[in-house]
């Protein structure tokens, strides 16, 4: 099975909490669209019309209350995201430990202790930002822009249907950064697993290179690694 496959399996673990944070995404998505309709009404009124402020003093309110309320959405949102994304991390976290475990010291041994402690520890918690922040994400870049759609098209078809056209382009170009990003990113954890390995096999055998004189030798490379990454 391919990491995104696999990655995207664990969401099955935490599924109502994925669920949670997108809904509350969506309502906050609506209520952008209330929010740029009274806004609209301000601006035609105050400019077009010649009004006072105080002749849209309820529509300045209304705006105020859907801008606090959208920013307890998003808050809500982001705690049941990031609840989805702990318990996701827990199960894998233990999972990986139990692998190990099962493997035995004789193999486990034989390969760089760093790099299963940062595999257990930095590995496990950057997937966070996928579960807790992209999952959500690509939910709502599909269902805002076709709620937009839904409320543009009665008034404007024209600009309904240019939104039609230019919206694919939205997770294309998603997709094009996410390849971009997935390359960078496998080369720097590749940097990342190795600095850690040798750096924790360094601290178990920091007394070996004081009896034979290469510390100093070893925080050379230690700083090389570290400016490679």
């Amino acid at each position: 099975m391919s990491i995104p496959k696999f990655l995207a399996s664990q969401k099955n673990l935490t599924s109502r909490w994925l669920q949670v944070s997108i809904a509350l995404g969506l309502l906050s998505g609506f209520l952008l669209i209330a929010q740029a309709w009274f806004l609209a009404n301000v601006i035609n009124e105050v400019i077009f019309e010649k009004q006072a402020l105080s002749a849209v003093q309820h529509w300045l309110w209304a705006l105020l209350a859907l801008f606090m309320l959208r920013s307890i959405l998003a808050w809500a949102s982001e705690q049941a995201a990031f609840h989805a994304s702990a318990k996701i991390k827990r199960h894998l976290r233990d999972r990986l430990h139990r692998h190990i475990q099962s493997l035995g010291p004789v193999t486990t041994g034989s390969e760089a202790s760093g790099g299963h402690v940062n595999t257990l520890v930095d590995g496990i918690e950057a997937l966070e930002n996928y579960y807790a922040r992209y999952l959500p994400a690509m939910s709502l870049v599909v269902l805002v822009p076709l709620s937009i759609l839904v409320f543009i098209f009665p008034i404007d078809w024209l600009s309904g249907l240019v939104m039609l056209v230019t919206a694919p382009l939205i997770p294309v170009f998603m997709i094009l950064i996410g390849k971009g990003t997935e390359k960078l990113n496998k080369k720097q954890w590749r940097k990342l697993a190795r600095m850690s390995a040798h750096f924790l096999d360094m601290i178990q055998g920091l007394t070996t290179l004081k009896i034979f004189n290469t510390s100093k030798h070893e925080a050379e490379v230690i700083a090389r690694i570290s400016n490679e990454y």
